[in-house]
């Protein structure tokens, strides 16, 4: 239909004139539909136990609260147990490296002592969550 519009304006300049005009106009209008369905994608029902793509303020709020209670346990442990479950579990450290940079033996003896570590940690964990305040007492 736009075709037919402008074929006033048309002039042809040589033989198949109008049929590359025809072809071009055919193959724009293509490419304006294609970018027209690609700005608008199709619709698509949503359910009712569709997720969120990021997480809810109540989650966060969760997240919070429990990275407030792993940094306090952390504070509570003696310095090498803090330094072992940080450089384990935060620096993502290989047992090599933690027995290397800590001067275990052999990675099983460091293995054990993380092991420890993080056992002591669980345990101010839920010893902080005990508390009928909340606040972790001190031992």
């Amino acid at each position: 239909m736009n075709v037919l519009a402008r074929l006033d304006a048309f002039e042809p300049r040589h033989v198949g004139a109008m049929q590359a005009y025809l072809r071009k106009s055919v193959i724009n209008r293509i490419r304006d539909e294609i970018r027209r369905v690609g700005r608008r994608p199709a619709p698509l029902e949503l359910t009712e136990d569709a997720a969120a793509a990021d997480a809810s303020q109540l989650e966060l709020a969760i997240r919070g609260e429990a990275y407030d209670r792993y940094r306090a346990a952390l504070a509570r442990l003696r310095p090498k147990d803090r330094e072992l479950v940080v450089a384990r579990i935060e620096a993502q450290w290989t047992l090599d490296e933690v027995a290397r940079r800590f001067g275990f033996g052999n990675t099983a003896a460091a293995r054990m002592a993380v092991k420890r570590a993080v056992k002591r940690l669980v345990d101010h964990v839920r010893e902080a969550q005990s508390e009928p305040d909340g606040s972790p007492g001190r031992k």
